[in-house]
């Protein structure tokens, strides 16, 4: 089974837009460790995509156009990302990356200021770290093939060099 996602990172409006562009396919790859009670993953090993969930973090940094796996990491070790919010799209037919891409920039961005304290363009530009956020979006083949629908929101450092240690909630309203 395979799920065709699309990344896009949106960047700090005052800044300008950082272009991290891929496609991710996922088939077969392992459901990662969790804590039971929580679950957080509590081992760093290869997800399928479709295994990822809010308040999962990983690392986006190597991964190619296309993918089968996710690197996902505790929160708690170092990563570049977390996903902070998703949102099912309703059934139909798919209805085009110009409108599934309008919904994922909508709700996104809406949620990134609930998640992180802040909105992106509320940052200090001059700030030491500046945060972004982009969406794994549906692409035709996933959303006819999979039913796929799920749009999921990912928080990152906006220099993709960049790694954190633990989730990034709240950090927005802790900087103010």
């Amino acid at each position: 089974m395979s799920r065709t996602t699309v990344i896009s990172r949106l960047a700090v409006a005052t800044i300008g837009a950082v272009a991290l562009v891929g496609t991710m396919t996922a088939c077969g790859a392992d459901e990662p460790k969790r804590d039971e009670p929580s679950g957080q993953i509590t081992e760093a090993s290869d997800a399928d995509v479709f295994a990822l969930q809010v308040g999962d973090c990983f690392n986006s940094a190597d991964l190619e156009a296309e993918i089968e796996e996710v690197p996902v990491v505790p929160c708690g070790e170092m990563h570049d990302s977390e996903i902070y919010a998703e949102h099912k799209m309703a059934k139909g037919d798919y209805p085009g990356e110009t409108v599934v891409d309008a919904k994922a920039e909508e709700f996104c961005e809406a949620e990134f200021a609930t998640f992180f304290g802040s909105a992106v363009d509320e940052q200090d530009p001059e700030a030491e770290k500046l945060y972004a956020w982009w969406p794994l979006t549906p692409t035709s083949e996933g959303w006819k093939r999979l039913d796929d629908r799920v749009i999921q929101c990912v928080a990152a450092p906006y220099d993709e060099s960049e790694q954190v240690t633990g989730s990034l909630k709240g950090v927005g309203a802790a900087a103010k």
